[in-house]
């Protein structure tokens, strides 16, 4: 079988889409352990060291709302780490949560607020139940 041009651009792009598509999954898979430390410095402070949403700052600066308990299960299983990420990365206010939650995106790269998202995924309770959103990746 002789292959022509087209056919070689044709099966060229769909290796090309592939390539990407496995890198987007593999660049949304975040590091727990990294993340424990990166929520350790920014995040403790306001949503509190186990993440039920009783940092210091919540009493000292009268926060309302209070930060999300990160342990609610019902609520952050359903979440997307899509939605997860971009609400660190870009402030509550982008995703019409709070405006309480700053961006961080001017401190943390892109691979640091990954590692955040997979952190916070372990504080659930129940924890998820299945890993569909996992690895989805926007960064806008």
């Amino acid at each position: 079988m002789r292959w022509k041009c087209k056919d070689i651009f044709a099966l060229s792009a769909v290796l090309m889409f592939m390539a990407l598509l496995c890198g987007a999954v593999l660049a949304g898979a975040g590091d727990a352990d990294k993340g424990k430390r990166q929520y350790d410095q920014f995040c403790v402070p306001c949503h509190g060291k186990s993440g039920m949403g009783d940092g210091t700052r919540v009493n000292i600066e009268k926060l309302d709302p209070k930060p999300r308990n990160h342990t609610d299960g019902a609520y952050m299983n359903q979440r997307t780490d899509s939605e997860l990420f971009k609400v660190i990365k870009n402030g509550g206010f982008s995703m019409n949560l709070s405006h309480e939650m700053p961006q961080w995106k001017h401190l943390l790269k892109d691979s640091d607020i990954w590692d955040v998202v997979a952190f916070v995924r372990t504080l659930a309770d129940p924890p998820p139940k299945s890993d569909e959103n996992k690895y989805a990746k926007d960064t806008d």
